[in-house]
C-alpha cells in the first residue's frame, strides 16, 4: 500500500505587504485537497504557531476564505488595517500546524512627487501659481487610501499630521492622494521653491518627498494697455504694464481674440505675437506688435510656456481706417493756472496740421 501523503505547505507569498491594501496570498505546497480542514493564524512576531494567547493573534483565516486552486497551491486575501507595520507570523493548519515564517508589513513610501498641469502630463520643474496642477507620485503602497500629501516652501520643514498643517504653501495644505495622484484644482496661491512631503497612517509626522523640488512663478500681472484703440490694417505695438509680464523660466505672447480668449478665435491679424521685455529684463512692461486687417473690439490674451489657459488682460478696439486720424493718448491729465505746458499726442494718422483746443466741453471747442 502507497504511504498517505499529508498536506504540507512550503511557502506564502508576497511577503512584503502594506497596510490597508488587500492582498491576494498564495501557500504552496504538496497533498493539498479540496475538501477538510485547513485554516491559517497570522500572528504578533513573537508567538509561536504551537501555542500562542488571544491577544498575540492578529488575524485567522477560517477555510470558508481559503480557495483550493490545485493539489499543490492554496489562495486566500487579506487586509491588515491600522497602519501597523511590523513583521506577521504565519502558522498553517491542516492536521498539523506549520511555521511558514513571517510576512514583512511595510509603511507606503513616495519617492518622487513633481507637478504637470491637467491638460499635459508632461512633469515640470516650474509652474505658475493659480494654475490648477496635479502631482503625480511615485514610490511604492501608493493604492493606499491613507495616504496624505501636503506642498510646502522649501525653507519648511515637513512636520506636523494631516491634522496639523503647520508650513504649508497657501493652497497646498494635506490633501489623500488618489492611486499615483494629487489634485490641487485651484493651484498654488503663493511662488517660491517647493517641496512635498506625505503622511501615511501610524506615521509620527510627514515625511519628506526626495525629488520633490519645483519652483512657482508669480501670475501674469497687467494693469494698464496701451493703446486702448487702433486702425485696421496700422502696425500697432500693445504696451502691457503690471508684473511678471515676461520671465527668464518662461515664455509669453499675447494674441487677439473675438470670444474670450478662446484658442483659435483670432481675427486675421491678431495671432500670437511673442511679448517683448521693454524693461531691462525685469518683467513689468512689455509689447507685441500687431497689423489688424478688420474693425471691432478684441479681448487681449496672455499665454505663458507655463499654462495651457489664456489670460484676459483687457481690450483693444480696432476702428476702420476712415476714423483717421485717431488719438489716442493725450498727456498731461491735470494742467496747472498760468503755466505754460507741453501736451504729447499718440494715435494714428496724427500730422501738424491738426489742431489741439483745451475747452470746458468738446462740442463748444470756442469756449477755451
Amino acid at each position: 500500500a502507497l504511504p498517505l501523503q499529508l498536506p504540507a505547505a512550503r511557502s506564502i507569498s508576497p511577503m512584503i505587504v502594506i497596510p490597508d491594501i488587500s492582498y491576494t496570498f498564495e501557500v504552496v505546497g504538496s497533498g493539498f485537497f479540496p475538501t477538510g480542514l485547513v485554516s491559517l493564524s497570522l500572528l504578533s512576531p513573537g508567538a509561536s504557531c504551537s501555542s500562542f494567547t488571544s491577544d498575540q493573534l492578529i488575524a485567522a483565516i477560517a477555510a470558508s476564505s481559503i480557495l483550493y486552486v490545485n493539489s499543490t497551491l492554496y489562495r486566500f486575501s487579506w487586509l491588515l488595517g491600522g497602519g501597523s507595520v511590523g513583521n506577521v507570523r504565519v502558522c498553517f493548519k491542516t492536521s498539523s500546524t506549520q511555521d511558514l515564517g513571517t510576512i514583512s508589513v511595510v509603511a507606503p513610501s513616495v519617492s518622487s512627487a513633481l507637478p504637470h498641469y491637467l491638460t499635459n502630463a508632461s512633469l515640470l520643474s516650474v509652474i505658475q501659481q493659480g494654475v490648477p496642477f496635479n502631482l503625480s507620485l511615485q514610490g511604492s503602497g501608493l493604492s493606499s487610501p491613507n495616504i496624505f500629501v501636503k506642498i510646502v516652501p522649501s525653507s519648511h520643514l515637513c512636520q506636523g499630521t494631516r491634522n496639523l498643517l503647520t508650513g504649508a504653501a497657501a493652497g497646498g495644505e494635506a490633501r489623500l492622494t488618489s492611486q499615483d495622484q494629487v489634485q490641487f484644482p485651484a493651484g498654488l496661491q503663493q511662488s517660491g521653491q517647493m517641496r512635498v512631503c506625505y503622511f501615511t497612517r501610524g506615521a509620527p509626522s510627514f515625511l519628506d518627498v526626495p525629488t520633490s523640488s519645483f519652483t512657482v512663478v508669480p501670475p501674469v500681472t497687467v494693469t494698464s494697455v496701451v493703446p486702448g484703440f487702433t486702425i485696421a490694417g496700422a502696425t500697432t505695438k500693445v504696451f502691457l504694464s503690471g508684473s511678471a509680464i515676461t520671465s527668464s523660466t518662461f515664455t509669453s505672447s499675447l494674441f487677439l481674440s473675438s470670444s474670450d480668449c478662446i484658442v483659435g478665435a483670432q481675427p486675421s491679424g491678431g495671432s500670437a505675437q511673442a511679448l517683448v521685455d521693454d524693461d531691462g529684463g525685469n518683467g513689468r512692461v512689455a509689447f507685441a506688435s500687431f497689423l489688424p486687417s478688420s474693425p471691432g473690439t478684441f479681448r487681449l490674451c496672455v499665454l505663458t510656456s507655463l499654462s495651457a489657459l489664456p489670460q484676459d488682460v483687457g481690450a483693444i478696439t480696432v476702428l476702420a481706417s476712415s476714423s483717421l486720424p485717431l488719438l489716442a493718448q493725450v498727456a498731461p491729465s491735470s494742467l496747472l493756472a498760468g503755466q505754460a505746458t507741453v501736451f504729447v499726442l499718440r494715435g494714428q494718422a496724427l500730422s501738424t496740421g491738426l489742431k489741439l483746443m483745451v475747452a470746458s466741453s468738446c462740442s463748444s471747442p470756442s469756449s477755451y
